[in-house]
């Protein structure tokens, strides 16, 4: 027949048993927090780029050129225009911008 424990050893391996489960998390709260904040900030979050293609997606929207993505710069050897293309990056990359221009304006 087996003998019955005290109640004192049961509130024991108990108490054991969420110390090891707070322990757990703990660590696990410990390495996320490793993992999402470490070297941030040291990459700069905007290239010097980015302004370029913003520009490029105010144009569309201000001309109604949707096709096209230009540039507010005078092109080499037409000093007439006041805007060259910009086929750098995929249209997407204007796009995006654009009608978010058209949804809440140019600011």
């Amino acid at each position: 027949m087996k003998k019955k424990q005290p109640a004192i050893l049961d509130k024991n391996a108990e108490a054991a048993r969420n110390n090891s489960n707070y322990l757990g998390e703990a660590a696990l709260i410990l390495l996320c927090f490793f993992l999402f904040f470490w070297r941030l900030g040291v990459p700069p979050l905007f290239d010097l780029d980015e302004g370029l293609y913003v520009s490029a997606a105010r144009q569309m929207v201000l001309t109604g050129d949707m096709v096209t993505p230009r540039l507010n710069s005078v092109p080499p050897g037409r000093p007439k225009e006041t805007t060259a293309p910009f086929y750098e990056k995929p249209i997407m990359v204007y796009w995006m911008p654009a009608v978010s221009m058209k949804i809440f304006g140019i600011s």
